[in-house]
């Protein structure tokens, strides 16, 4: 069986075996002061790499609307449920922001 796909087509990372990010459930999101919106991807994976293309190394998927962030010093609202936060696998979460104790996942 062959497939055809556009020659920049870039295969969503959770179809790899080896995706380059983690997906944490209700871990909070990365408090950033530079940070992009986007409203009409439609997977986690999406967002990931529509913020990977901007070089936003962080992203939350929360009510299907992909937000990226620049960086990642502290976590915030954590107490929010139903959010996704993407992160570099080897990626270690910071403390809560506010806090000096790292967060746990």
């Amino acid at each position: 069986r062959t497939t055809l796909v556009p020659k920049k087509f870039k295969l969503p990372a959770e179809c790899g075996s080896d995706t380059p990010y983690k997906a944490l459930k209700n871990v909070g999101y990365c408090e950033s002061n530079n940070e992009l919106e986007f409203k009409t991807l439609i997977t986690p994976a999406e967002c990931w790499n529509k913020c990977q293309e901007r070089k936003y190394n962080y992203a939350e998927w929360l009510d299907k609307i992909c937000y990226c962030q620049k960086n990642c010093p502290c976590m915030d609202d954590i107490s929010n449920k139903g959010r996704t936060t993407l992160v570099p696998k080897k990626f270690k979460l910071p403390a809560e922001c506010g806090s000096d104790t790292p967060y746990k996942a």
